[in-house]
């Protein structure tokens, strides 16, 4: 099976909210900050079906989008898809997320 790289995200806002995303092509096309934020609007609103932790979520980024979002890369795996890298990447994510708010970050949504 063929491997392409994945990159651990973060996203934050002013106030040192943040939340981790994991994409193949991050701040290009579809994964570029301007185009989610602008995606998370149009799923609000067209009353797309979605569970309520990604609306949440989406919320959040739609909420911030004019406050200057910020997203960072974090590191990057090889994988063969998205499923096996957001695997590989979970410990990683869930002890960065514990750094994070030691330092003082909020999780947000």
């Amino acid at each position: 099976m063929k491997t392409r790289k994945y990159y651990l995200l973060k996203i934050e806002n002013n106030n040192k909210e943040f939340h981790l995303r994991v994409e193949d092509t991050p701040g290009t096309n579809k994964h570029s900050l301007s185009n989610y934020a602008g995606d998370a609007g149009k799923r609000l609103h067209d009353g797309s079906s979605m569970p309520d932790w990604v609306r949440k979520r989406f919320q959040w980024v739609y909420d911030n989008r004019a406050k200057g979002l910020e997203q960072t890369v974090l590191t990057s795996v090889d994988a063969t898809d998205p499923r096996s890298a957001k695997k590989t990447l979970k410990s990683f994510r869930q002890q960065v997320e514990k750094n994070l708010q030691q330092l003082g970050y909020t999780k947000a949504a």
